[in-house]
């Protein structure tokens, strides 16, 4: 499943026996499972990614665990493979307003619904109880976006969550600390999500933490219930180092403008997104450095350096100079420098160099962005590349895909530039920029 910002998009489970729970659910269900040491494995092909933990606990809703829902195209098939592959059946066939389900519990004792119908064997709902009905709509709808369906006071169906679910009246609350199963959301920036949680009316129960998928928290709704956010590795411990070639980028820019448009003027009236390209470089991480080699320095870009350097970044800026060996060599040779400086003086802390540039000549005679991308890598350094994928060399685009991150800046081009025109017909504004897209460290 994608991360959609603000989506579920992963449950966590218990399990007393790690191998029972895995060969039940790898016979049964044809779930596939990644093991992440001895305490942990991970499960995908059920609809739903997730996982199972060690620990002597069983999620069950009739604790008021969160209750996870598989969809069956026959439920006596499925219930005669669950008991066949040593399940229990908990709650036999019954009728409800929206069909028929059972629930059974795994070797470990974790307790799941099926429900007919929908895709067969298959994850697609969850079920939490709530004390109060209006208050927690209220907070889902005001925080998450999430729509309610209600079917009389007892029971309230919600969509708009990445997985659809309900909560059911009940004087409980889902809880990992007893074995509820924990439904984990995605979240694009962590820190804003933990703002809107507060302000709404939810209670952080556990802070922002390292694990090593990325970074996630806990948070209890107004009812009690816990949840998890977590994100990738976007917002990063470890400060971003951006060298960033403005001239080159511009260049590739007008070539790209002229073959999206065909017209020729387009690459005349094409302009960089100065602020959206430093934000598709930094991903809402901590800026150590921006190094920044142009032709000019124009206000809007004076402008954003400003406020880059009011967060106590430095920001480091030089204009091409006319060189006998090419108008391109001593700028290119003066970023490569500082990226090895910069390298060097920060060895015992390394962080994330970010590199804008549109190609990797000079590898052969061993210098260029590529070799010095080499050199910091070997010495601790994270690597991303951020270049047009028509003009990047070839070589240092399969390295950095290999040993960091390769983000095309074509799949942004409507983002970080815009075309002026004195006739609006033929003028565009950039795209917002949309960072759910843009894989990180």
């Amino acid at each position: 499943m994608p991360n959609i910002h603000e989506k579920i998009n992963y449950v966590e489970f218990p399990a007393r026996d790690m191998a029972a729970v895995k060969k039940f659910f790898e016979d049964v269900f044809g779930w596939t499972f990644t093991d992440y040491g001895d305490e942990y494995s991970a499960f995908s092909g059920a609809g739903l990614e997730g996982g199972f933990y060690h620990a002597d606990m069983a999620a069950s809703s009739e604790v008021g665990g969160a209750l996870v829902v598989l969809y069956s195209d026959s439920l006596e098939k499925t219930m005669d493979k669950i008991q066949q592959g040593g399940g229990t059946i908990v709650k036999p066939i019954f009728a409800f307003p929206g069909g028929r389900r059972f629930h059974f519990a795994d070797p470990c004792g974790n307790e799941y619904a099926c429900l007919l119908p929908n895709i067969h064997e298959k994850i697609n709902y969850v079920e939490f109880p709530a004390r109060d009905m209006a208050v927690v709509k209220k907070f889902f709808e005001n925080v998450f976006g999430w729509m309610f369906t209600d079917y009389g006071d007892e029971y309230t169906a919600f969509s708009g969550a990445g997985l659809e679910g309900g909560f059911y009246h009940a004087d409980m609350a889902a809880s990992s600390e007893v074995g509820g199963a924990l439904v984990v959301l995605y979240s694009d920036v962590l820190e804003k999500t933990i703002d809107k949680i507060q302000q709404g009316g939810g209670t952080i129960v556990k802070p922002l933490f390292d694990f090593p998928g990325g970074r996630r928290f806990h948070f209890a709704d107004p009812c009690g219930n816990e949840y998890a956010v977590w994100s990738a590795n976007r917002v990063s411990m470890k400060k971003v180092y951006i060298y960033w070639d403005n001239s080159n980028i511009f260049i590739e820019a007008q070539r790209l403008a002229e073959k999206q448009n065909g017209t020729p003027d387009a690459r005349d009236r094409v302009r960089i997104n100065f602020e959206n390209l430093l934000n598709l470089a930094r991903a809402d991480r901590k800026i150590g450095r921006v190094i920044v080699a142009g032709s000019v320095v124009l206000p809007a870009m004076r402008q954003l350096w400003n406020r880059i350097e009011e967060t106590g970044a430095k920001v480091e800026r030089f204009e091409r100079m006319e060189s006998r060996h090419g108008e391109q060599e001593v700028p290119d040779r003066i970023l490569q420098l500082r990226m090895m400086e910069n390298g060097v003086d920060n060895i015992e802390t390394p962080g994330i160099v970010v590199l804008l540039t549109g190609d990797g000549a000079g590898y052969s005679q061993g210098s260029g962005f590529h070799r010095t991308l080499e050199r910091l890598h070997k010495i601790g350094w994270q690597v991303e590349v951020l270049s047009w994928d028509h003009s990047c060399k070839r070589q240092m685009r399969e390295w950095a895909k290999q040993n960091g991150i390769f983000i095309a800046l074509d799949d942004f081009y409507n983002s970080i530039t815009f075309l002026e025109s004195s006739d609006p017909s033929l003028a565009r504004d950039s795209a917002p920029l949309d960072l759910s897209k843009r894989a990180t460290i």
